[in-house]
């Protein structure tokens, strides 16, 4: 946990910590803070900026806790006149700063598209789909060939939407074990809608790549009865692009408007054995069917992205391939949590080693030619 002399100055931090082994910044910074109201509202005032964050949670009468983003700490701190922090943290800069594969060259990233099969045994999936990945390198495969390996020629993996509990139903344990180490080995997983509640962490059947739950139980309406909170309705809805979302999908748009059918509503999950998740977009409207959904969608994570191992996992609420210009976009997150390196591109030394090819040709040209 940072606590809040880590935000502020160190005079807290060396009666409740001792001596800081690093210099502590000015401003509020990302991350959980626990502070006093008193000093909040001191009249050194150098922690009075909590004023200007929502609290998640007290303890006590007086002590406050915050849970601040990085886009939050960020915008407080410009209207404070103070330097905003880069994207420095490991979550965020696997996205930003790793090098992914260019779609323009024969590397471009080979996408499995997760599709189920229909009565007569036929591969289906949506039109939007299949639209939003036209000119990629693409192949569906079912839940049979995921049980049997497939994903191994495969850079990156796509659920779509549909139904998430018929998704891992579909797939089973084996099915789920599969994925989880396809992007435990470094592959990519893009879940969309309710490929996106099967990524999270919300359910027993999930496949808890991300610890990010989604809201779920029933709400009771006079004259109805009880109403599931995740039924609320379709509609068109807006997401704004966070600045972690901007350094990924790049392409000048902030602004987003999408198709909602129901996707997960993000809040951050109780796993310890999984890390938290950066917020690429957050929504700016909302969709509700009932008075107590209205209000608890507006704000919160449209897309989160975070590492599994040493693959990259984003996981996307509406559908964004419905927007316009959904080419771009659908090739831009591909390339975001694509293998930076193919598997047929490493080879086997001499002592059992994997090495680049790149490397071991550079290291053949390098050695005495006899003869």
């Amino acid at each position: 946990m940072h606590w809040p002399s880590i935000a502020g100055g160190n005079r807290f931090a060396q009666s409740f910590l001792g001596r800081l082994p690093v210099p502590v910044p000015v401003g509020p910074v990302p991350g959980w803070h626990a502070i006093d109201v008193q000093w909040i509202l001191s009249r050194q005032q150098e922690f009075r900026y909590f004023l200007r964050f929502t609290p998640v949670a007290t303890v006590g009468y007086s002590i406050y806790i915050y849970n601040i983003t990085w886009d939050e700490a960020n915008a407080v701190r410009r209207s404070l006149g103070l330097a905003p922090f880069d994207i420095v943290d490991e979550m965020a800069s696997r996205f930003v700063r790793r090098p992914t594969v260019d779609a323009s060259d024969d590397r471009q990233p080979r996408v499995a598209i997760y599709a189920r099969r229909s009565a007569d045994e036929a591969l289906v999936m949506s039109d939007e789909v299949s639209e939003s990945l036209e000119g990629l390198n693409w192949k569906p495969v079912d839940a049979i060939a995921i049980k049997d390996g497939a994903l191994k020629n495969f850079d990156v993996v796509v659920f779509p939407g549909g139904k998430a509990h018929e998704q891992a139903a579909d797939l089973g344990s084996l099915g789920r074990m599969k994925v989880r180490e396809f992007v435990k080995d470094g592959g990519g997983y893009l879940g969309i809608c309710a490929g996106a509640f099967l990524g999270s962490s919300t359910f027993d059947w999930s496949l808890s790549l991300v610890n990010a739950e989604t809201r779920t139980g029933t709400h009771y309406v006079p004259k109805i009865g009880d109403q599931m909170w995740l039924n609320r309705g379709a509609g068109d809805v807006q997401s704004q692009l966070s600045e972690s979302g901007l350094a990924v999908f790049g392409g000048g748009r902030s602004l987003f408007q999408a198709i909602y059918t129901g996707g997960p509503i993000f809040q951050p999950g109780r796993r310890t054995d999984i890390g938290e998740y950066v917020i690429l977009a957050r929504y700016t409207s909302e969709v509700y069917l009932f008075e107590f959904q209205r209000n608890t969608m507006s704000g919160t994570p449209a897309v989160i992205a975070a590492p599994y191992g040493n693959g990259k996992v984003i996981l996307i609420g509406p559908h964004f391939e419905s927007v316009s210009g959904s080419k771009e976009v659908v090739s831009r997150t591909l390339k975001a949590v694509a293998k930076v390196e193919r598997p047929e591109s490493r080879i086997r030394t001499a002592g059992g080693a994997a090495t680049s090819k790149h490397v071991r040709e550079k290291q053949k040209a390098a050695e005495p030619v006899s003869g």
